[in-house]
């Protein structure tokens, strides 16, 4: 098994490689805030829960995993792929990222129109 994983990374595109490390990224993002919320004992419901950037993190990995699968299946095109994959990779980032950071600040991240940084958010 680990010899025909290593074929697939092999033979995979450097886009592939990339969103394969987005993958990776969230799946870490999702253990470290899921360690966070046992030790942390908060909320699981409400507008400002661990839930979300667990869920958001979990989510993306699964996605992420899935579409770089999907992408051995599809004709190589390099210039189509990486732009396609950077700008999927990097609003996935952003995203999961702001949710995250409202959480760890104690605020609502969405509709939260309490200050102007957090409407901004």
């Amino acid at each position: 098994m680990l010899a025909s994983l290593r074929g697939h990374w092999n033979e995979s595109a450097g886009y592939q490689r990339f969103v394969y490390g987005v993958g990776v990224l969230f799946l870490l993002s999702g253990i470290c805030h899921t360690a966070v919320f046992w030790m942390d004992r908060g909320s699981w419901s409400g507008p400002v829960s661990w839930r979300k950037p667990i869920s958001f993190s979990f989510s993306f990995a699964l996605i992420s995993f899935s579409l770089a699968l999907v992408l051995s299946f599809l004709p190589r095109r390099a210039v189509w792929g990486w732009i396609v994959m950077s700008v999927y990779g990097g609003a996935s980032v952003v995203e999961t990222a702001l949710i995250a950071m409202q959480t760890w600040r104690g605020a609502a991240s969405h509709f939260n129109s309490e200050t102007g940084f957090d409407e901004l958010v």
